[in-house]
């Protein structure tokens, strides 16, 4: 009896393992991270921070105290992964407390990656040339590695990404755009050695060479950006984790487990 009540069982405890090692996967985060030469070096994805306060793992800018236009939030968009991400907002102020950095340990040398969500609201006011709907750099500061402008930094016009050439102290367009209220995975990338970069925007990529090489990397800086003209107020960025990309691979693989599982059970 008892080795019947085994065998009769033991299809279905297979069955319910491999659904829960499945589902686990496909409710995991993947944070935003910062990778050197592919490995993990930093990540967050706001999910143990206050709602309504500063980002614990992230700094003001340098010189600045915390300031109510970086906060975490939890609605007014919906998150891209999990419950809370990261407003970047320059509001009524002309200058920089809309701003703040990740920072990790500095890196000298290799190819340096950040990968995250980005939702730009149609809310923001881009009208005049070197006015932005924000800024991100990858380097030991906002300017000084890889450094990105959304919206009209060289004339190009609203949802446009420039990319800051140092060889030639001018904004040149990416080629790539931005849409507007919805989150969008960003992937850029820089080496040190070399000054090659790439900017990848849900899938669709730009490789460019930002004329300068042998800088360290120690930050991912994000701000909300300059309106010109148009403002105040001025603009924000709102960042997150990026969604776990093999979610609906991994749901179906769960399901078929259970099928083939019960099929087998079935033929015993």
């Amino acid at each position: 009896m008892t080795m019947y009540l085994l065998k009769l069982f033991r299809p279905v405890a297979v069955i319910a393992t491999i659904f829960v090692l499945c589902l686990a996967l496909v409710t995991s985060s993947h944070a935003l991270t910062i990778f050197h030469n592919g490995a993990p070096v930093a990540s967050d994805d706001f999910e143990s921070d206050t709602v309504g306060a500063h980002p614990s793992g992230w700094n003001p800018k340098d010189g600045k105290g915390e300031s109510a236009n970086v906060v975490v939030a939890d609605s007014g968009p919906s998150a891209a992964e999990g419950s809370n991400y990261l407003i970047l907002n320059r509001a009524n102020n002309s200058g920089s407390d809309g701003r703040a950095y990740l920072g990790f340990a500095e890196i000298t040398s290799g190819e340096v990656s950040a990968d995250f969500s980005l939702y730009v609201p149609s809310t923001n006011v881009v009208s005049v040339t070197n006015s932005s709907e924000g800024n991100i750099g990858l380097g030991p500061n906002m300017a000084g590695g890889l450094y990105l402008g959304l919206g009209q930094k060289n004339a190009s016009g609203p949802s446009t990404i420039d990319y800051y050439d140092a060889a030639t102290s001018a904004w040149v367009n990416s080629g790539l755009t931005y849409a507007y209220d919805t989150w969008q995975r960003v992937t850029m990338a820089v080496n040190e050695d070399t000054g090659d970069a790439s900017l990848s925007i849900d899938g669709t990529s730009a490789s460019f060479n930002i004329g300068r090489t042998d800088f360290a990397v120690s930050r991912l800086e994000i701000e909300g950006g300059f309106a010109g003209g148009a403002g105040p107020p001025h603009n924000q960025l709102f960042v997150d984790a990026v969604p776990e990309p093999t979610s609906l691979g991994l749901a179906g693989i769960a399901l078929l487990a259970c099928v083939a599982g019960l099929n087998a059970f079935r033929r015993r």
